[in-house]
C-alpha cells in the first residue's frame, strides 16, 4: 500500500514536482469552489454541461 503514496512523476528536478504538486492543488481547489457555489445557489447541476447550460440561461 505504501507504493501508491509516492509520487508519480519520475523527474529529477524539483521544481518540475513543485509545478505539478501547485497545479493538483489549484485544481482541487476549483473542484472545491466549484461544488460550494453550487450547494450554497441551490443550483442541481451536476456537470460541468448543466453548469453551461445554466449560465447562458441567466445571461
Amino acid at each position: 500500500m505504501k507504493a501508491d503514496t509516492k509520487e508519480k512523476t519520475h523527474s529529477s528536478e524539483m521544481s518540475a514536482r513543485y509545478f505539478y504538486f501547485l497545479l493538483s492543488v489549484l485544481l482541487y481547489n476549483l473542484q472545491m469552489l466549484l461544488d460550494l457555489t453550487r450547494r450554497m445557489s441551490g443550483s442541481a447541476w451536476k456537470t460541468i454541461m448543466d453548469f453551461l447550460m445554466a449560465m447562458n440561461k441567466e445571461i
